[in-house]
Order: structure tokens, then C-alpha cells, then sequence
């Protein structure tokens, strides 16, 4: 099994820093289940199991298989990192049969999955699942936490979900995005059949990219006692009243698309908005500045947002992505929306 290993450190020489810095930071108040049987490189297991060897020379107790570093950087991966605003993360799930090589035992069914709360709060924790039909135990678990002074939430960035390994490299393979579901997502070594053979060798990674969005601090907002929106010269009513923020009034998203004739849709999963009209159709993700019209990027100078709860978006950028016309008058404290001649040609 020692000549193994040694064989083994020279074939993962394609891993990138992830692979070489992993060691995971565990907290006491975050915990790895269920309670099982625990081998070491020099004795592996005899049966098919997951992730309890104690002295892995790439991530030590690998009972503590879940960790998050910031994207881009060569951080230790940890499973308690504090949330900075705005920053994205990679979520790390390390996936190592423990059945020695000469045995050939195969692990059938190999499925993962992760647990991403939707929650706003000071703290968010992401549990990940790992498990195999013929695995003893058959399901294993862990987590890790993120957490801040300041309320925030995390929100997955579509089409990040990879597996890398000997075989499908450092760069991986894509995962469905059944991963983040109930039903999960299946793993394996050359093909994603949940077939994955004993030994180091064939062990993986599983990673996704995560954002955190972080809510505005109330001195930002001012008074939104007199804000008036008029469309066509039409005073909009709100339940939720718009605000000003850095000199730009922002609104309830479904009120003020729904007012322009938008359909709209709420992904609560990755906090992001979608608005349709005719042939346009609008993206944005809670928190960004930036947001997609038909497929281009484009810039705000203030993000949409999660005020009290309600989803907010910068007005004069809605509007005008439907070629509509927007003016302030700072007398009556009012936006005004002229789209008459974009609604007549729709």
C-alpha cells in the first residue's frame, strides 16, 4: 500500500494548489457523521468505505471532507471561514474509497450532494452528503460554515459544479446540478456511472463556486418618505416603498417590472431576478452590480439588492433597458418614466 502512495504523490502532479494545500480546518460545533470505523494509509480498510482514513497525506482526517476557501487564492481550506462581501468561494467535497487496491473492491452508486440554505443571516452552513449502495456506512456527511457580524446570504454560481481526478484532470468534469438537490448527483473515476475503484489513486474532488451576498447597512438608505414613481405620468403604488440609495432610487423588483409589463420570476436558490418583455429579457443577481439584457453585460452604479427582506432594483436601469425614458425632478422628489413610444411599438 507504502509503494502505492508513492506511486500515487507523483501521478497527481497535474493537481493544482487545492490539491497540495488542503489541509481542513475542523470547529468543534461542526460535526462529520456517522460515527465509523477508521483506517490509516498503511492499513486501509477491507471493505468498501468512504472518506475514514486518519492520516491522509493530502487532507489528513478525511472524516473532515468538506471545506471552503476564497476563489483564487491558495488558502488552507477550512470548515469555519469568515464571509467577506461581494467575494466568491469554492465549496470543496474530497471522495476517496478506502478499500485497499489489491482487494479490487468496486464502490457502486456513488452519489453526492450538497445542502445550500437560501437563509439571510449571520452565519450559513453547507452540508455535503456522500454516499455508495455497497459502502459501509452507506451514507457519510460533513459541513462547514461561513459566517459574519453582518447578515448575509450565499448563493451558487450556475454551471460550477465539477469532479476532478487522475482521470478527468485538474480542470474536471461538469456535474449536474442534481448535486444541490435531494436526488444529488452521481460521482465516479473515468465516466460518471457511481463507480469508483479502492485506493488513493482513484480518489476525487468534487467542487462548486459560491457567492456571498452581503444586505445594506441602514445608514446607506435614505428617506424614502416622499419617493414617487409616475409611468406615463401614472402614479405607482407600492406595498414595499422605493428608497434612495447613493443618489439612485431602487424599488421592489416584481412591483416595478410588473408596472412596465415585465413577467418576472424569483430564483431563491441563486437570488437572482428574471424579467421578460417581448423580447427582452433581464438577469440579475442579488448584490451585483452588473446584470445580463438579451445576453450583454451590463453596469450600474449601485446593486441590486435584499432590503427588509424584499428584493430591490436600481429603477432607471430596469426602465431603460426596455428603451424607456427616465428623468428625475428633485422638486417633487419624483422618477420620472416616459415609455409611451416603446410601448406603442411593441
Amino acid at each position: 500500500m507504502l509503494n502505492t502512495i508513492n506511486k500515487t504523490m507523483k501521478a497527481l502532479s497535474f493537481s493544482i494548489a487545492f490539491v497540495i494545500l488542503s489541509l481542513v480546518i475542523c470547529p468543534v460545533s461542526l460535526a462529520w457523521g456517522p460515527s465509523r470505523t477508521t483506517y490509516s494509509v498503511e492499513s486501509p480498510a477491507e471493505v468498501v468505505t468512504f472518506n475514514s482514513i486518519t492520516n491522509n497525506p493530502n487532507i489528513g482526517d478525511e472524516r473532515n471532507f468538506v471545506g471552503i476557501r476564497e476563489r483564487g487564492t491558495d488558502n488552507l481550506w477550512s470548515s469555519d471561514i469568515e464571509a467577506q462581501p461581494d467575494k466568491e468561494y469554492v465549496i470543496r467535497m474530497y471522495v476517496h474509497n478506502n478499500a485497499a487496491e489489491n482487494l479490487q473492491l468496486m464502490a457502486e452508486d456513488v452519489t453526492a450532494k450538497f445542502n445550500l440554505p437560501t437563509t439571510t443571516g449571520t452565519e450559513w452552513v453547507v452540508n455535503g452528503f456522500l454516499s455508495s449502495s455497497n459502502s459501509s456506512p452507506e451514507e457519510i456527511w460533513d459541513a462547514a460554515r461561513m459566517y459574519s457580524d453582518r447578515e448575509f446570504n450565499v448563493a451558487y454560481v450556475p454551471g460550477t459544479a465539477r469532479f476532478s481526478n487522475n482521470h478527468f484532470g485538474s480542470d474536471g468534469i461538469e456535474i449536474p446540478e442534481s448535486v444541490l438537490t435531494s436526488e444529488g448527483a452521481l460521482l465516479g473515476y473515468d465516466e460518471l456511472d457511481g463507480r469508483i475503484p479502492g485506493c488513493i489513486q482513484y480518489a476525487g474532488y468534487l467542487t462548486i463556486i459560491v457567492k456571498t451576498q452581503f444586505m445594506q447597512e441602514a445608514p446607506d438608505i435614505q428617506d424614502t418618505s416622499a419617493i414617487k414613481i409616475l409611468i406615463n405620468k401614472n402614479e405607482l403604488t407600492f406595498d414595499r416603498m422605493p428608497v434612495i440609495q447613493s443618489g439612485r432610487t431602487l424599488a421592489s423588483f416584481r412591483e416595478i417590472f410588473e408596472s412596465l409589463g415585465a413577467d418576472t420570476t424569483w430564483d431563491e436558490s441563486t437570488q437572482t431576478i428574471t424579467a421578460v418583455r417581448g423580447d427582452v429579457t433581464i438577469t440579475w443577481s442579488m448584490g451585483s452590480n452588473s446584470y445580463d439584457l438579451n445576453g450583454a453585460n451590463m453596469q450600474f452604479d449601485v446593486p441590486a439588492q435584499i432590503i427588509s427582506g424584499t428584493p430591490f432594483v436600481p429603477v432607471r436601469a430596469v426602465a431603460e433597458s426596455f428603451g424607456a425614458t427616465v428623468g428625475w425632478d428633485a422638486d417633487a422628489r419624483t422618477v420620472l418614466i416616459d415609455e409611451e413610444v416603446s410601448m406603442s411599438t411593441d
